[in-house]
C-alpha cells in the first residue's frame, strides 16, 4: 500500500526546484484539536521538503520553526504601562486593574462597551511582515484574542492565501458557532446569544458583520478548506462565498498508530477501574462550562441510567474537566484533568467501552475520530460533522441521537452498555471507517498537494 504523505511528497519534490516557503498562522502551539492540526501539518510541510514556519498568538513550548506573534509589547507605550500595572494590581484588586487597563487603551474599550468585536493586536502586523518571504499563507483560527482581521486582505496580497476553518467564526457578527440560529445568513443583528464564545457585551453584530464582509471584499481572492460537508455548505450560503478562489472539505485524521483497538482489560486496571464493569467515556476541554457541548444533557441522561435498577453499575471518566466525583445511582462519575500527551490519552480510549459526545454544535471533533480509530462505539449528537464521521447504517460506527434529548441520550447509553455484541460490531466498523477515511496522513497528503498546486499556478489571490 502506497502511503498517502510519500506520494504527496514526491508530487511536492517534482514540482519547482525552489524550496517553497508556507507560513501558517495559529491561536497557539498548544492547545485543543485546531491547534494541534497546525502544529502536525508544521511537521508535515518541513517533511515535504517546504520551508515551515508557524507564527501563533500564544507560544507555550520550544518547537523548531514556531514563532510568537507579539502581544502587549507591540502596544503604544502608555497601553503598555496600563498592562503591566494591572499586572501588579489583580490579584489583590481584579476590578481595579480592569480600569487601569482600559483606561490605558480608551478607544479600545470604548469599542469593547459598544460590542465590537477586537482587532486591536497590532503585533500582528508581524504576519503580514513574514508572509513577504512566503509561497503560501495558511491560517487557522484567527480569533483568540491574537489577531487583526483588518490585515487579512494585505495578507491576502502578500502571499497566496488559504484559510482551514475550524468553526464558523469569519460568517459570524461574533460567535463561533451560532447553533440554531440562521441570523449569519442575512447580516446578523438581534443575536440570541451574546455570551457564545468569542462573547461581546452588546448587540453590534450586524455592525461586527459588515465589517468582516468588507474585509473580505478588499482580499484578493480567499480559498477555503473545511473539515466536515457541512461547514463547507455553511462557507457557500455565507457572506464569503462571492470572494473564494477554491473550496474543499479536507477531513481531519489521528494517528491510527497511536489509536488502535487494543484489550480493554488491562487498561482498566492502569486506571483503576474494575475489569468487569463497562466504562463509558467523554472527552472535551472544560467539558460542564463549554456552550457548544452539552453536559447538562448528558448528566441528566446518566441520571436516567443511573436511576435505573435493572443497569449494571458503570463508571463514565470525563477527559478534560476538573470537578468532584459524582454518584448518580449506579452510576460514578470521574472527572480527570491535566492528561498530555496522545500515548496518556490514548489509554482513556483503551478502557472504554463507548465513548459518548453530547453537543449542541460541533464541526469535526477529533475526540469522535480518535474513538473510531480505538475501535470504541460512539454514541453522539447529530450535530454539525459529527453524522460524517460517525457514518449511517451498516457502515455506522456507532449512533447518533437528537441533541438536547436527554431520554435519548440514556436509551442510547443503556442499548450499548446491555449489548457487548453490539458495541464489538459497531467497535470493528468504527476502525474500518478511521483506516478508510481518517488517517492524518491522508489529511497531510491532501493539504500537501493542494498548497503544491497553489503555487505552482504562480498566482498570489488567484482571481487574476
Amino acid at each position: 500500500m502506497i502511503d498517502p504523505a510519500d506520494g504527496a511528497r514526491r508530487a511536492a519534490s517534482g514540482a519547482s526546484d525552489r524550496v517553497r516557503r508556507v507560513l501558517q498562522v495559529s491561536t497557539a502551539d498548544l492547545g485543543g484539536g485546531a491547534e494541534r492540526i497546525a502544529v502536525d501539518l508544521h511537521a508535515a510541510y518541513a517533511d515535504a521538503g517546504w520551508s515551515s514556519r508557524l507564527m501563533v498568538g500564544h507560544r507555550h513550548g520550544d518547537l523548531p520553526g514556531v514563532l510568537a506573534i507579539p502581544g502587549d509589547e507591540a502596544r503604544h507605550p502608555v497601553a503598555r504601562a496600563g498592562v503591566a500595572v494591572a499586572g501588579r494590581l489583580r490579584p489583590a484588586a481584579p476590578r481595579l486593574a480592569t480600569v487601569v487597563a482600559g483606561a490605558s487603551q480608551p478607544l479600545r474599550t470604548v469599542h469593547r462597551l459598544q460590542g465590537r468585536e477586537d482587532f486591536a493586536y497590532p503585533g500582528s502586523r508581524a504576519v503580514v511582515e513574514a508572509a513577504a518571504d512566503a509561497d503560501l499563507v495558511h491560517a487557522h483560527n484567527l480569533h483568540g484574542r491574537y489577531f487583526d482581521l483588518r490585515l487579512l486582505a494585505e495578507l491576502s496580497r502578500r502571499a497566496a492565501l488559504l484559510l482551514t476553518l475550524h468553526d464558523a467564526w469569519l460568517m459570524t457578527g461574533h460567535c463561533a458557532h451560532s447553533i440554531d440560529c440562521d441570523r449569519w445568513r442575512t447580516g446578523c443583528g438581534s443575536c440570541p446569544d451574546l455570551t457564545l464564545y468569542p462573547s461581546v457585551a452588546r448587540d453590534a453584530t450586524a455592525a461586527n458583520y459588515r465589517r468582516k464582509q468588507r474585509i473580505f471584499g478588499s482580499s484578493a481572492g480567499i480559498r477555503v478548506a473545511a473539515p466536515s460537508r457541512w461547514l463547507l455548505d455553511r462557507v457557500q450560503d455565507s457572506m464569503l462565498a462571492e470572494h473564494l478562489v477554491d473550496a474543499r472539505v479536507i477531513h481531519n485524521g489521528v494517528d491510527l498508530a497511536t489509536f488502535a483497538p487494543r484489550p480493554t482489560e488491562a487498561a482498566k486496571a492502569a486506571l483503576g477501574l474494575p475489569a468487569d464493569q463497562p466504562m463509558v467515556l467523554g472527552v472535551g476541554t472544560g467539558l460542564r462550562a463549554n456552550a457548544y457541548k452539552d453536559y447538562p444533557t448528558l448528566e441528566a441522561a446518566l441520571r436516567v441510567v443511573g436511576d435505573d435498577p435493572a443497569a449494571p453499575p458503570t463508571h463514565v471518566v470525563l477527559l478534560g474537566d476538573n470537578h468532584p466525583e459524582l454518584r448518580l445511582g449506579t452510576v460514578t462519575v470521574r472527572f480527570v484533568a491535566g492528561v498530555i500527551g496522545d500515548a496518556a490519552v490514548s489509554g482513556y480510549y483503551d478502557a472504554a467501552d463507548v465513548v459518548v459526545h453530547a453537543a449542541r454544535s460541533d464541526t469535526f471533533p477529533t475526540a469522535v475520530l480518535e474513538a473510531l480509530a480505538s475501535g470504541v462505539p460512539v454514541l453522539a449528537s447529530a450535530v454539525g460533522g459529527i453524522p460524517e464521521q460517525v457514518g449511517t447504517g451498516a457502515e455506522a460506527g456507532g449512533r447518533m441521537v437528537p441533541p438536547g434529548d436527554p431520554a435519548a441520550l440514556a436509551q442510547g447509553l443503556a442499548g450499548l452498555l446491555a449489548d457487548p455484541a453490539g458495541r464489538r460490531a459497531f467497535g470493528a466498523q468504527a476502525r474500518r471507517l478511521a483506516e478508510s477515511r481518517f488517517d492524518v496522513r491522508r489529511q497531510h497528503a491532501a493539504y500537501l498537494a493542494w498548497a503544491d498546486e497553489i503555487v505552482a499556478a504562480g498566482s498570489v489571490g488567484g482571481r487574476a
